[in-house]
């Protein structure tokens, strides 16, 4: 789509930069909110934070609005300093050729104001170790993108959320106030910029497998569940055209999803760059130390020639 670009990300297997590093350019994405009434009757186009299974093999893009990208490669490049970022062809193009395609949303069971598992409580491990690992275990004939679309919230979250933690005292003598669920836990929302985040899922493949696929896709979400605060379940679209529409857009409109806010930690735990942690899972194209030949159905950067393209 036109006003869009697409990046893809690599780095390499060996990297260690911390993942604490994605939250600046989340932080710095995201402004604290927007005024309800500028955006209630316009469409949304935001930027995307995606992971793709395409030929075996599992890419990290951000999709976004072309007058942007200048920025979004700054803020990547100053996070991740070895890293490679390369303009190709909207990968999601390779998902969509498929004969079957499944759709899904996860989405949060809880309040805006509870979070979900962080980055900071994976000891050791990298938060997205299930959801690629599975990835990883993909046959040919699947494709599949997480898509993670975030835009500024449409109401003073923080300032919802803080309000709930401290309430006002009451004016009717002897009368406490009300017990927030999970008061304890808002703090750690509020403590990081943040907005709507909308998670999507497509999968592709050449037979009805897809949906089984879908299925077990988001259990992996399980990992990033809180225990007093959020979690993740599936949702099936209602109209699977008109959200495939917005998923091949990047948009959103004011009704969707509306209170769904994440935090850039939240958001940093379900997309950053993979780095030595995840070096033992099997299939992610990395930068300058990937080795063996790519497949040839991978999105091709727009700046190589033919000749480089046929190398490739």
């Amino acid at each position: 789509m036109s006003g869009l670009s697409y990046l893809q990300i690599r780095t390499p297997k060996e990297d260690e930069t911390p993942i604490e590093a994605t939250t600046q350019i989340f932080s710095s994405l995201l402004p604290s909110s927007t005024k309800w009434y500028k955006v209630i009757l316009k469409k949304q186009v935001g930027y995307s934070f995606e992971i793709y299974l395409l030929g075996q093999r599992i890419y990290f893009y951000i999709a976004t609005p072309t007058a942007k990208e200048t920025f979004v490669k700054s803020l990547v490049a100053s996070s991740f300093p070895s890293s490679a970022i390369v303009k190709t062809k909207d990968p999601l193009d390779l998902v969509l050729k498929s004969p079957y395609i499944a759709t899904g949303e996860a989405v949060l069971t809880g309040s805006f104001y509870l979070p979900i598992k962080t980055f900071a409580e994976f000891k050791g491990v990298d938060p997205l170790a299930s959801l690629v690992g599975f990835l990883a275990k993909g046959s040919t004939n699947q494709r599949a993108v997480i898509q993670i679309l975030t835009t500024p919230a449409t109401f003073p979250w923080q300032k919802a959320a803080n309000k709930l933690a401290n309430p006002a005292p009451s004016t009717v003598e002897g009368e406490k106030p009300a017990v927030v669920p999970g008061r304890a836990l808002i703090g750690q929302k509020t403590a990081y910029q943040g907005g709507k985040a909308l998670v999507r899922i497509l999968v592709g493949s050449e037979g009805p497998e897809a949906a089984t696929f879908m299925d077990h896709l988001i259990g992996t979400f399980g990992a990033f569940a809180a225990g007093e605060g959020n979690q993740f379940k599936l949702k099936k679209p209602s109209d699977k055209k008109s959200f495939v529409i917005r998923v091949k857009e990047r948009s959103t409109n004011f009704f969707e999803h509306r209170s769904q806010i994440m935090n850039s930690a939240e958001l940093t735990t379900l997309w950053h760059p993979p780095g030595i942690m995840l070096a033992g899972v099997k299939n992610i194209a990395w930068g300058k130390t990937l080795a063996g030949e790519p497949p040839e159905n991978i999105p091709i950067p727009e700046s190589l020639t033919e000749e480089e393209k046929k190398r490739r």
